[in-house]
């Protein structure tokens, strides 16, 4: 093992860039991503425009401790380089109780030294305490942590003199941690599953049992900074419920008082089937539940097989072996004339979506039971003809109907022709009649680098639009060509 430590240590000495900054004998990481083809490691040749640089120093437990961006600000109007300093602290405990703002360095640009916390300190107080920052005298956001082995927060505050925690006007986010009691009043809304071998599905049912007794939940009130000093839970604050899984039962809000509760109901399994909105509250009768809530089915694999989402009838989806979805519905007709069938997707061996259709199929939940039936057994009930299919993706080639021929070069950047692994192009069915199979051609070129830098898309008319992109080296977009 100290070989190889030797010959990276030899091997970073002999980066000319590295050897030529000064850097502090601590634990450190120094990175550097040019914004433009470089033939060696010399980056200090490189200004902030050619290079983003920077390091991070740790301590002896390999917490960082301060970060800099290395030549990332200015000063002078622009003239001279500065670094970016972001000192990072730890209480005694381990805890980061304050995060600092950044501030500018005011040390050589080719010296990165570590800077005493003290120091650091001392310069960033006197850089935000001053007019330009409204004489801000906490640069940093600050945490006020509950004296428990818990570590939960309590109190949270922004940088300026107006959200310090400090502040005697406390507009800061407040954290109250509790426990449920029956003045909360909770409603305790149960999810009976039962599996439907017929279905391949579970069947739920709803029921009121009553109200938790207390102390059963996790209560945590949430205060905004507009509180103020002594805020009461009925004026600005959001309360959560957990029961002893850590799921959320009841997420509440106020507004002038009158709360708003949004349940939420699992099964035994731990899946969300019911959503509860405030809007539903009281009794729940079947007509509430189908028409004002969101429920879900689970298949025996814990995959969602069907959902109601208020104001729509039940959706149903059928999975593959790989659990994709391949079809999903009730859908109308693309085409506009009421008729009811399914969506469906296809996908090559690596999972890539190849086409995606509709179909006129009568859906039902026994349907769709008998959908999944087939595909677990090995047969495909949804192979889609060529008045069924509504898009085409293409891959790895361009040798698909309608591709266009690769340039040799897109506006002077030299064109892929290996594009293994990548999409080349697409098909989108344009809607005229359902016997009409016309439609769009897209054709996708890559750099050398597989970035795409042109789209030729062809109409069923005859009409081509190409749009062409030039790069930068980092992939930024420098012009576009329509």
């Amino acid at each position: 093992m100290k070989k190889y430590i030797s010959i990276i240590i030899l091997l970073l000495l002999a980066i000319p860039g590295i050897n030529a900054q000064t850097f502090s004998d601590d634990n450190f990481i120094y990175k550097a991503a040019p914004k433009k083809k470089v033939q060696s490691f010399n980056f200090s040749t490189l200004t902030k425009d050619d290079i983003n640089q920077s390091v991070t120093y740790f301590d002896g437990l390999g917490r960082p401790v301060q970060t800099t961006a290395i030549n990332q600000g200015d000063t002078n109007g622009g003239t001279t380089d500065i670094d970016i300093v972001t000192p990072i602290e730890y209480d005694s405990f381990g805890r980061q109780v304050k995060e600092y703002l950044p501030y500018p360095s005011t040390n050589s640009t080719t010296s990165y030294a570590r800077i005493a916390m003290a120091s650091s300190l001392t310069t960033l107080s006197g850089v935000y305490n001053t007019t330009k920052y409204e004489n801000t005298t906490n640069p940093y956001s600050e945490k006020r942590f509950e004296a428990s082995p818990l570590n939960r927060v309590l109190e949270q505050a922004a940088p300026g003199n107006d959200w310090a925690l400090a502040n005697t006007k406390k507009n800061t986010i407040k954290l109250n941690y509790q426990i449920n009691t029956t003045t909360d009043a909770v409603r305790l809304y149960k999810a009976t599953t039962s599996w439907n071998a017929t279905n391949l599905s579970y069947d739920i049912t709803f029921s009121d049992v009553g109200s938790y007794t207390q102390y059963e939940l996790y209560k945590m009130v949430t205060f905004d900074e507009n509180s103020g000093v002594s805020p009461t839970e009925k004026t600005g604050s959001t309360v959560e419920f957990k029961n002893k899984e850590g799921q959320v039962v009841l997420k509440r809000t106020y507004d002038a008082t009158v709360n708003h509760d949004t349940y939420y109901v699992y099964d035994m399994y731990g899946n969300l089937t019911y959503v509860i909105p405030p809007l539903a509250g009281g009794t729940i009768s079947a007509n509430v539940l189908n028409g004002l809530c969101y429920q879900y089915k689970y298949d025996d694999r814990n995959r969602l097989a069907a959902k109601k989402l208020p104001g729509k009838q039940w959706e149903f989806i059928v999975y593959d072996k790989l659990d994709r979805p391949v079809a999903t519905g009730p859908a109308f007709s693309p085409w506009g004339d009421g008729t009811i069938g399914m969506l469906i997707t296809e996908y090559d061996v690596f999972g890539r979506i190849t086409q995606t259709g509709w179909k006129t199929l009568s859906v039902s939940e026994s349907t769709r039971s008998t959908w999944q039936g087939n595909i677990n057994g090995g047969t495909n009930p949804f192979g889609l003809v060529t008045n069924d299919i509504l898009t085409k993706n293409y891959y790895d080639s361009y040798g698909f109907s309608g591709a266009q021929v690769p340039p040799s070069t897109i506006e002077s950047q030299t064109v892929l022709t290996n594009v293994k692994t990548l999409p080349t192009g697409s098909w989108i069915r344009t809607l005229t009649i359902p016997t009409a199979t016309l439609g769009d051609t897209n054709t996708i070129f890559y750099d050398e680098y597989a970035r795409p830098i042109q789209t030729y898309s062809l109409t069923y008319l005859g009409g081509s639009t190409i749009t062409s992109t030039n790069l930068d080296f980092t992939g930024k977009t420098i012009y576009t060509v329509t």
